[in-house]
């Protein structure tokens, strides 16, 4: 079972031309293709390629050592830049550093809003997490709105924030 009940929203405030990225497992992937599609133009399936294994059964099982990243478009999107491949090689960010169970690195965040918004845009960051997206969008001349449902990853997205210059 996936939690897709603010796709709607996410497609009411989306400006048209704008991109949605979802992240997902690859188990869940065709239940979040199918919901997005509902109101989405599912352009791509990114991979994201990590460093490493993931969590998991560490016997039982293969190391997940990538993602799915769901592209979607409420309309015609043109993304800025040269066209790049749909795997992205991003290493993870050391264990240590990490205040969130699946926080993601900047530099992963910084391709996606690099790739689809520009200087002065706002960037909703649903489901914000440890806040990587958040220090993503203010490097990058953004504004953002971002959320998350538990005060402690809201609390440490705010601190990130604030050590960029």
């Amino acid at each position: 079972m996936i939690f897709a009940d603010w796709l709607p929203d996410a497609y009411r405030v989306l400006k048209p031309g704008g991109a949605l990225y979802c992240y997902t497992r690859w188990d869940v992937y065709p239940q979040w293709h199918q919901r997005i599609a509902q109101l989405f133009t599912v352009k791509n399936c990114i991979i994201w390629s990590k460093n490493g294994g993931g969590m998991g059964d560490l016997r039982g099982q293969y190391s997940p050592s990538h993602e799915f990243l769901i592209f979607t478009t409420k309309g015609r999107h043109i993304l800025n830049g040269k066209r790049i491949s749909d795997v992205w090689p991003v290493a993870r960010d050391a264990a240590a550093h990490h205040v969130h169970p699946t926080q993601k690195p900047v530099k992963l965040a910084e391709t996606i809003i690099a790739k689809s918004s520009n200087p002065g845009d706002t960037v909703l960051i649903p489901f914000c997490g440890s806040g990587s997206d958040c220090v993503a969008a203010k490097k990058l001349g953004r504004r953002f709105i971002a959320f998350d449902v538990e005060q402690r990853y809201i609390d440490a997205a705010i601190k990130r924030v604030e050590l960029v210059a």
